[in-house]
């Protein structure tokens, strides 16, 4: 009876005794450490996140450094070989033009040296290397015709706007020229058959008109225009011929025919 007295007492005090836990072993009384390294993790991880930051700012700026001055560079690269480009184009360009230049006054003076070769018989005056005469008597056209023929010459064929100049400065009245169309009414052709459609023409307006169906032989007025005349009209007129070379001696400096050379 006793033994179960204290059983059941000590049953009674379990169930009825203080059920408060030691205060030591209470949940707010356990160490923080869980929260201390959370905390220094945290802030590990955000001076880590900072250093990066930092580090990959300063590359950036590093880079853009570099790559301006590298663009700086390009760009200098590129103006000196703009300038050395140039340059070089400038001295191509003025070596052609020198040479050119010299090449031009050579031209000429192997021109004025061939032309000094050249001569015309006295009373014809050279231009090129054609010598010319300007009649001082009157014939038809016919007459002035052969008049040419017989200095080995024949009536003026204008082949230029040059040569038209050129007789232009020297006539002072309408003289004769080779054209005609006598052998059919509106062909027109030279006297050493020259082809007339593809030269040159300096006709006055309105001409040739062919007046009174009565006008075959070509004319030049003294300003220099051309004219269809009657060709039995008497008139001045122009030789032409080719000059003579002066090399030749037997010409005696182009005074005889040429035939006779």
């Amino acid at each position: 009876m006793g033994i179960y007295a204290n059983t059941n007492a000590f049953h009674i005090d379990e169930q009825n005794g203080d059920k408060s836990e030691p205060e030591d072993l209470k949940p707010e009384h356990w160490p923080r450490r869980t929260d201390t390294t959370r905390r220094n993790l945290s802030l590990k991880i955000t001076f880590a996140l900072l250093g990066i930051c930092i580090l990959v700012s300063i590359l950036s700026l590093v880079l853009a450094v570099i790559l301006v001055v590298q663009m700086g560079e390009m760009k200098r690269s590129d103006a000196d070989l703009r300038m050395d480009l140039s340059q070089w184009k400038n001295n191509v360009t003025g070596n052609v033009e020198k040479a050119t230049s010299s090449l031009t006054e050579v031209q000429a003076e192997i021109a004025l040296l061939g032309e000094r070769v050249y001569s015309c018989p006295e009373e014809w005056t050279k231009f090129k290397l054609r010598c010319y005469n300007f009649s001082s008597s009157l014939a038809n056209w016919g007459e002035a015709q052969r008049s040419c023929a017989s200095a080995d010459a024949h009536l003026v064929v204008i082949n230029n706007a040059e040569e038209q100049g050129f007789l232009i400065k020297t006539i002072n009245v309408r003289r004769w020229i080779g054209l005609s169309d006598s052998a059919s009414e509106g062909d027109w052709r030279w006297v050493d058959g020259t082809d007339y459609n593809s030269s040159v023409k300096f006709w006055y307006e309105g001409e040739p008109n062919n007046s009174n169906n009565a006008e075959h032989c070509g004319e030049m007025f003294a300003e220099g225009r051309w004219n269809d005349e009657p060709c039995g009209n008497k008139q001045k007129w122009i030789c032409e011929k080719p000059a003579c070379s002066s090399i030749r001696s037997s010409c005696k400096m182009c005074n005889e025919p040429a035939s006779q050379c």
